[in-house]
């Protein structure tokens, strides 16, 4: 009403305007508070999520270089207790290596 208030009521209408604005104000500093919070609980989510997936790769990285231990000793056993040549078992190596693409460093 604004205006209207002051024209009517004079000083009352002033102090009514005020109350007003500072309820708008409240309601705002409310949706603002709570968007923020929204945001920090998104936020803390995704944390949460980036630490589980780091964690996640860190194990199986962890299995990847168990994986690579055994493979070698299987390749070693196959050498010197089979009898199968080393000859081809690099080359079965350097097959697979050219399937991959170049090593990552």
């Amino acid at each position: 009403m604004g205006w209207g208030r002051t024209l009517l009521l004079g000083d009352i209408g002033n102090h009514m305007d005020i109350e007003d604005v500072q309820a708008n104000v409240g309601h705002l500093r409310g949706r603002i508070d709570a968007m923020r919070s929204r945001n920090q609980q998104r936020s803390t989510d995704q944390d949460a999520a980036l630490a589980e997936a780091h964690r996640r790769i860190e194990e199986l990285e962890g299995e990847v270089d168990d994986m690579m231990l055994y493979i070698t000793g299987l390749a070693e056993l196959l050498v010197t207790d089979a009898g199968v040549p080393r000859a081809k078992l690099q080359q079965l190596v350097g097959a697979v290596d050219r399937e991959d693409g170049p090593p990552q460093a």
